[in-house]
């Protein structure tokens, strides 16, 4: 991960701060990257609530990350929604 936190250093971008944060935190458990890692991310989101993608203006907030996250990310598998979702 100490290449991700160079890349983030470099971009300097909150909104990739919470974006980067939320979905790996979401992929690999705290096992396989350390808590300190997710608190340098936290670190730098600011305060801005923003939308996890530009296609979907409806979903659920998670307050951690301060962003709004597409309800069918939460049901997709490999990329692909349900057909009673789509």
């Amino acid at each position: 991960m100490k290449k991700i936190s160079i890349y983030l250093k470099e971009y300097s971008n909150q909104f990739l701060y919470q974006k980067v944060g939320f979905l790996l935190e979401n992929i690999y458990s705290t096992s396989i990257l350390s808590e300190d890692f997710f608190e340098f991310c936290l670190s730098h989101i600011g305060k801005s609530c923003r939308y996890l993608t530009s296609d979907y203006k409806k979903g659920s907030f998670n307050k951690k990350w301060n962003l709004i996250i597409p309800d069918p990310i939460y049901y997709s598998k490999n990329g692909e929604l349900p057909n009673e979702i789509i």
